[in-house]
């Protein structure tokens, strides 16, 4: 885990720059960070490791808002950090994915099903999610 990055603000579009600046300039920015090691990609981060041998690893969390250690028992529901855009992230968002390994980078992804949710206009429930789409909580 980590949790002292600050915000990414400089990644963040400014008010007049033209879409081919900015995506210049975040290239740039990208670089400098993946030099640093490809963990900073991360920004502020959590990973969970899960019975099975799957691990959760939630990513660009707001500077100091981690709320979690290594080694503590993390229980459904319970607030571990929240929203921001640290590390590569344009805007602010959470990255979240599940992996074989504790390594967000070097492990296989696992599809996710979850639970009591609606996707949007498709109408599916508990199925595998697909980038991009829409969901809603249902109760």
């Amino acid at each position: 885990a980590r949790k002292d990055m600050l915000e990414s603000d400089s990644n963040l579009q400014q008010p007049g720059e033209s879409n081919n600046a900015f995506q210049q300039r975040w290239q740039e920015q990208q670089s400098a960070l993946m030099k640093m090691g490809y963990k900073e990609l991360f920004g502020n981060y959590v990973v969970i490791r899960h019975e099975g041998g799957e691990f959760s690893t939630y990513a660009h969390f707001r500077a100091g808002s981690v709320k979690v250690e290594k080694g503590d028992v993390v229980k459904r529901g319970q607030v571990i950090g929240q929203l921001g855009h640290t590390g590569n992230s344009t805007a602010p968002h959470l990255h979240f994915q599940v992996t074989d390994g504790p390594d967000p980078i070097f492990s296989r992804g696992i599809p996710v099903v979850f639970s009591n949710i609606h996707v949007g206009i498709l109408g599916y429930e508990n199925v595998p999610l697909q980038s991009g789409w829409i969901v809603t909580a249902q109760p």
